[in-house]
């Protein structure tokens, strides 16, 4: 089960970003900022877009002791 998102980067800080931050190193630190490291890992952006491809890190599946398990 391999599973992406992808968001514009407006939705995922709640701004537009501007043209200062038009590098990828600005666009990148900009949504590691505002998003949880813990339900999602980014895999980058789609081309010289705003937008950012995500993957969900925890799905709705438990292991053997019935914690949320991570599928790879």
């Amino acid at each position: 089960m391999n599973t992406t998102l992808i968001k514009p980067v407006s939705e995922i800080t709640g701004r537009n970003p501007s043209k200062k931050a038009s590098t990828l190193c600005a666009k990148t630190k900009m949504v590691m900022k505002h998003l949880n490291s813990s339900k999602y890992e980014v895999l980058g952006f789609v081309d010289r877009t705003n937008d950012v491809v995500l993957r969900p890190r925890y799905y709705n599946v438990r292991n053997k002791l019935g914690q949320f398990a991570c599928i790879e």
